[in-house]
């Protein structure tokens, strides 16, 4: 789970405090995706309960035998199980940390780089700001080999038309 599927499902729970959040984080284009520009709290929502439970359901990091998989960070200070959701869904690494976790390395997005991806020494960061730049890169992993990626794939899209919280650019 990222930030976002956060704030859509702080949405569907608080409506009158998470809309201003869930706007701000890309709900315009979210709603648009749905057929609608707006929505009010004490409307219907217009995205199905299944997708929001779904979202709901998605786990806040994953962990393999070299690897932790994380929206955006984890403090390296605390066990992997207590982690801050806020650390793992809002945290930004500083540009001089090389990330890790004891012998894990750390693969991650939400820090966004269009030049990217980024490779660290005990971290990946594969946010390439694709919502602005066309660019989704994608890393490959060897299950038996630790580290980061052994390879990228990149799908470059249209990137003329970004809908940015209901403003077209």
């Amino acid at each position: 789970m990222g930030n976002h599927e956060a704030t859509l499902v702080e949405l569907v729970k608080f409506p009158e405090i998470g809309m201003p959040r869930f706007i701000v984080n890309g709900g315009g284009a979210t709603l648009a995706s749905y057929g609608t520009s707006t929505w009010a709290p004490g409307e219907p929502l217009p995205i199905p309960a299944a997708h929001v439970t779904w979202l709901a359901g998605l786990p806040l990091m994953h962990v393999d035998l070299h690897r932790v998989y994380v929206h955006a960070a984890v403090d390296r200070w605390r066990p992997l199980h207590r982690q801050r959701e806020q650390t793992l869904l809002w945290d930004i690494y500083p540009e001089d940390d090389h990330g890790g976790h004891g012998d894990f390395h750390i693969v991650h997005g939400h820090q966004q780089v269009a030049e990217g991806p980024v490779l660290k020494k005990y971290r990946t960061n594969l946010d390439t700001f694709a919502w602005r730049t066309g660019r989704l890169v994608v890393g490959m992993f060897d299950d038996e080999q630790p580290g980061g990626p052994v390879d990228f794939v990149e799908v470059a899209g249209n990137h003329d038309r970004v809908s940015t919280g209901g403003l077209t650019t």
